[in-house]
């Protein structure tokens, strides 16, 4: 899959829909309900890529698609691809930021990120 992401310049969510029978947020969500998570979290996490689909926290499930596209826009995390996806119009208006708000919000987000930086690492060279 993310093979196919890199050479077909897809977006990984698009090499797992045409390559596999599950995408990473379906399968998120249902780890999130076998582990007993609250049901606001495992929405959030299945719909974070169709904050409009999510049934019952569509607030909750848009805030973490807007975290989730600044936080690859910053160079954060990667969903295995090189791509950035879309913010959804609909999920930016249903959290209330404006243009002004981004920069401070990333420049927070990036600061906080560092901050945890030396523990994510940590954790990943524990076996």
């Amino acid at each position: 899959v993310v093979e196919a992401a890199r050479d077909e310049h897809l977006l990984l969510l698009e090499a797992e829909a045409r390559l596999l029978p599950f995408t990473h947020p379906e399968i998120g969500g249902l780890l999130a309900e076998k582990w007993n998570l609250p049901p606001m979290v495992a929405e959030a996490i299945q719909f974070h890529h169709a904050p409009q689909a999510s049934p019952s926290h569509g607030l909750e499930t848009a805030v973490v698609h807007v975290a989730d596209i600044f936080s690859r826009a910053a160079g954060l995390g990667t969903g295995g691809d090189a791509r950035v996806p879309a913010l959804l119009p609909a999920a930016w208006d249903l959290v209330g930021l404006c243009l002004e708000d981004i920069e401070p919000l990333m420049g927070d987000m990036v600061a906080a990120f560092t901050d945890i930086r030396p523990f994510t690492l940590a954790a990943a060279q524990t076996p």
